[in-house]
């Protein structure tokens, strides 16, 4: 069960969350990540299988979605709105398995549907009123679990360090938005831009020479020059350029184990003190095989080993950004 709202189905103009299962030749099959999975359609050209984005409902019968009406402030609002709901549904499932209830929309409804923000406030009406009036064993694994599930990601502690894009991402341009993302998550936390505003995607894409359809680390390295010579301009008209002291990518090969490697993701996506981490994976062949988008992407060993063999091959790849997790 993975519907996250009091209302079983959403209302016309409601933004909210999906993933892209399928695509074709005039749009994309979706689901709606927190009303429990329902089916819908996107008639807009241009989605990624298994990519996670803010859409809004066009019509219920059938139910039909847009991406391309969204405006920079509903994509964000949307986002932060849904790593909140799925914080919240991490806490339920601790209840429910503590007081071993199998019936997780019960749950949801004997506790009145709470949000991230009431569960959080101890002056608000849910722990005022709502949780005396549960039973005992649900309130205890209530406070346990409040107090104890805690929040990894910045999209839900500073959500306005990972501003949503007005851009459509596409897989040539993936690595403009993963650089743009991860240089204004560090200009942010260090108070050197606003919360409210952002770094030009545009802006970047326009200023560095690039010509691969699948995004290559060519490109990474050739937007060098802009963000530690040029500058990068925020979206604001007439602001100075911002710029970067030094500009270095890390391999994996660079360290001895792959545990090594994955820890110095994690601690770096989860520094309070840091930012996001633009991260480039290759896009092996085999990947094509899963559609569905359904299950983990892994090479197979040849591929694995073919890549290893000559790593300097041209591959697709694909930059995002890391963000940690809750």
């Amino acid at each position: 069960m993975v519907r996250m709202h009091r209302r079983a189905t959403p209302n016309v103009g409601r933004v909210l969350m999906i993933e892209i299962k399928s695509v074709d030749e005039e749009g994309a099959v979706v689901s709606l990540l927190t009303y429990d999975n329902l089916e819908g359609r996107i008639n807009e050209i241009g989605s990624v299988i298994g990519r996670i984005e803010p859409a809004q409902v066009q019509s219920l019968d059938p139910l039909v979605l847009s991406k391309s009406t969204l405006n920079f402030d509903q994509r964000m609002r949307c986002e932060a709105s849904f790593n909140k709901r799925r914080h919240v549904r991490k806490i339920m499932l601790s209840v429910a398995r503590a007081t071993d209830t199998r019936d997780l929309l019960g749950l949801y409804k004997l506790c009145k549907w709470p949000s991230y923000d009431a569960l959080n406030d101890q002056q608000s009406k849910f722990w005022r009123n709502v949780l005396p009036s549960i039973p005992m064993a649900v309130q205890n694994a209530l406070r346990y679990s409040i107090a104890n599930i805690t929040v990894r990601s910045w999209r839900i502690l500073k959500p306005g360090i990972l501003s949503s894009s007005v851009l459509e991402q596409i897989r040539s341009t993936c690595w403009a938005f993963g650089l743009g993302r991860q240089f204004e998550s560090l200009l942010k936390n260090n108070n050197k831009l606003p919360m409210e505003e952002s770094l030009s995607i545009d802006y970047i894409i326009e200023h560095t020479e690039w010509d691969h359809p699948d995004g290559s680390l060519d490109d990474l390295f050739n937007a060098e020059p802009l963000f530690t010579c040029e500058g990068v301009k925020s979206s604001i008209v007439g602001e100075p350029p911002f710029f970067l002291e030094e500009f270095k990518v890390l391999r994996d090969d660079d360290y001895n184990t792959e545990a090594a490697w994955d820890r110095l993701l994690v601690d770096s996506a989860m520094n309070a003190h840091g930012c996001s981490i633009a991260a480039t994976v290759v896009i092996y062949p085999s990947y094509e095989n899963n559609k569905k988008g359904n299950l983990i992407f892994k090479p197979t060993l040849e591929e694995y080993n073919a890549f290893k063999a000559n790593p300097k091959k041209k591959n697709r790849l694909h930059t995002m950004n890391l963000t940690g997790n809750i």
